[in-house]
């Protein structure tokens, strides 16, 4: 199975993962409104936050690492969509291009 993404081909799914990873552009604003999205506000010294917000701003290091992992969870279930489904395109959050799967027939006529 070949694939291609951004203009190149792989036949590896690892070296496209990681292609794919480089590619996504999740910024800190889109990673605070999945945190104030998911979870519930929390009350700081009698005040309302938004826990997005309130990680952003109070511990910046947990907040980056957190969206590393959301970035790593990306690709972890592209990668199990792709090795599990027969889908010819798969669309990709926080990235502007998608994989398209090349059959087998498709690359001989190249």
């Amino acid at each position: 199975m070949m694939y291609e993404f951004n203009g190149e081909k792989y036949d590896n799914i690892d070296d496209l993962m990681s292609a794919v990873s480089d590619s996504i552009d999740m910024s800190d604003d889109d990673y605070e409104e999945i945190l104030n999205d998911t979870y519930a506000e929390v009350e700081i010294c009698g005040y309302m936050y938004s826990q997005g917000t309130a990680i952003r701003e109070l511990d910046n290091t947990a907040f980056r690492v957190g969206k590393s992992e959301e970035i790593d969870n990306i690709i972890t279930d592209l990668k199990y969509d792709i090795e599990h489904n027969r889908d010819d395109e798969y669309e990709i959050q926080y990235c502007d291009d998608k994989i398209t799967v090349i059959e087998d027939e498709e690359i001989e006529d190249d």
